[in-house]
C-alpha cells in the first residue's frame, strides 16, 4: 500500500515536471513566434511610411523649382556659392592664426573651412530642409489611425535611434530624391538576453519639375 502511495505520488511529481518545462518551452515559442511577427510589423511600416515620405517630397520639390529659387540659390559660381567662399577663406585664415597658439584648434578651423569651399547656400539648405522635411512626413505616415502619434507608435514597437543619415536631395542640382532611414528595434528582454536589431530602408523618388 505505501510502495503504490509513494509510486503514485512519484508519478504526480514527474507530470508536474513535464507540464511545467512543456509550458514553459510553448510560452517561449509563441513569444518568439509574436515577436518576429511584430518586428516584420514594424520594418513593413516603416518601409511603407518612408516610402510615402519620398514621393510627397518630390512633389513639393515642384514649388522650388516653380518659385526660381533654384536657379537663384544654386550654381557653383552663384552669389550664395561665393559666399561660402568667403566663408571658406575667413575661417582658412583664422585657423593659420590660431595656430601659433593652439595648432589642434587651428586646424579645426582650417579642415571647416576646407569642407565648405566650393558649395553652395542650396545644397547646404537641400540638405537640411530634405531630412528635416522627410523626418516630418515619415512621422505622419507610421500613424494608421486617429488618435495615434508617431512617438506612440515607436514606443509601442520598442524603435530607439532613428535617424536619416545617408539621405541626399537633390544633391548637386539634379532631381532625385533618395532617403535612407536608420532605426533600432529593441526586442524584449528574455532569458537574461539583450537583443537589439539594426534596421535601414532606403526610398527613392524623381523631383518634380
Amino acid at each position: 500500500m505505501e510502495q503504490n502511495l509513494a509510486g503514485g505520488k512519484g508519478r504526480c511529481g514527474a507530470l508536474y515536471i513535464e507540464a511545467t518545462l512543456s509550458l514553459s518551452f510553448f510560452m517561449f515559442a509563441m513569444f518568439t513566434l509574436l515577436s518576429v511577427i511584430q518586428i516584420s510589423y514594424t520594418q513593413a511600416r516603416m518601409a511603407a511610411a518612408l516610402d510615402s515620405a519620398a514621393k510627397e517630397i518630390a512633389e513639393y520639390t515642384h514649388i522650388y523649382y516653380a518659385t526660381g529659387m533654384a536657379e537663384t540659390f544654386g550654381g557653383s559660381d552663384g552669389a550664395s556659392s561665393n559666399l561660402f567662399n568667403d566663408v571658406a577663406d575667413f575661417l582658412e585664415g583664422l585657423g593659420g592664426n590660431v595656430g601659433a597658439v593652439s595648432e589642434d584648434l587651428g586646424q579645426f578651423l582650417t579642415e571647416i573651412g576646407a569642407a565648405v569651399r566650393g558649395d553652395s547656400l542650396s545644397q547646404w539648405l537641400q540638405s537640411a530642409a530634405g531630412k528635416g522635411l522627410t523626418k516630418k512626413l515619415l512621422e505622419k505616415n507610421m500613424v494608421s489611425r486617429a488618435g495615434d502619434t508617431a512617438q506612440a507608435f515607436q514606443k509601442r514597437n520598442h524603435i530607439t535611434s532613428m535617424n536619416l543619415d545617408g539621405s541626399k536631395f537633390l544633391e548637386d542640382g539634379g532631381s532625385d530624391v533618395f532617403m535612407r532611414v536608420n532605426y533600432d528595434i529593441q526586442v524584449i528582454r528574455l532569458l537574461q538576453l539583450d537583443i537589439t536589431l539594426h534596421m535601414s530602408h532606403c526610398a527613392y523618388a524623381r523631383a518634380w519639375k
